[in-house]
């Protein structure tokens, strides 16, 4: 799974989004249809994401040691395997 951020003009504006996705062609099918992709960048080496440190937070927030183990385990697992890639709604606007 990689995280990408998207520049998007929709014809009115230019803005900037950011989601995941197995692959730059994913992303595009998944987050598409809101307007032309200007550029697509792979950023996940922006955001690692240690285990450890999501542990020590919910241990840290009130979660017991069984629940912060278990939460991490799956984490683990889930980062070992591959994950589908979520659909996401399409935002449609207004007709004017």
């Amino acid at each position: 799974m990689k995280i990408f951020e998207a520049i998007v003009d929709d014809g009115n504006d230019v803005f900037k989004s950011k989601g995941y996705a197995e692959t730059e062609k994913d992303f595009k099918r998944i987050y598409g249809g809101n307007g032309e992709f200007v550029r697509v960048t792979d950023i996940t080496a922006k955001y690692p994401l240690d285990t450890m440190k999501v542990y020590e937070a919910l241990e840290g927030h009130g979660f017991g040691i069984v629940e912060a183990q278990y939460i991490k385990a799956i984490l683990d697992n889930a980062l070992a395997a591959p994950v589908p890639a979520p659909r996401a709604p399409r935002v449609r606007k207004p007709k004017i």
